[in-house]
């Protein structure tokens, strides 16, 4: 069984990021999350995320909040100017609210020949650039 969802950032969103795809070969749900398992994959404009398995956590029943959880997963990012963007990490986390994607554990940005690794990293989609983390939120 394939689920597609589309779904569009809500209005009030700090970033209009645009209307996500997300595949996968199957889905259960449970409470306010769905388990998403086989060749997943989250579309967003000039981003793709990719695992194995997800979670979207769903904040009320319309989907019009979310965020998804890709375990082990890789992404591509073509920004609007300079080198596409690669990453990889045991956890990447997309949020309907705002344009920005964490990689948690092991995570890794490549673009052209420079590459940043780090346990925690955060990539804008808006600005095609690393955010850096404050100090405090290492801790």
């Amino acid at each position: 069984m394939l689920l597609a969802l589309l779904v569009a950032s809500p209005a009030n969103s700090r970033a209009d990021c645009g209307q996500w795809t997300l595949q996968s070969d199957s889905f259960h749900e449970r409470a306010n999350q769905l388990a998403l398992r086989g060749s997943v994959q989250l579309r967003l404009r000039t981003l793709l995320v990719r695992g194995s398995e997800a979670f979207v956590d769903k904040t009320d029943l319309s989907l019009a909040q979310f965020s998804v959880t890709v375990l082990s997963g890789a992404f591509f990012h073509s920004p609007t100017t300079g080198d596409p963007v690669r990453g990889s990490a045991e956890r990447i986390l997309v949020s309907s609210q705002g344009c920005t994607v964490h990689l948690l554990g092991n995570a890794r940005l490549s673009q052209g020949n420079v590459t940043i690794t780090g346990d925690r990293l955060e990539y804008s989609l808006e600005a095609g650039r690393i955010v850096p983390y404050p100090l405090w939120a290492a801790v």
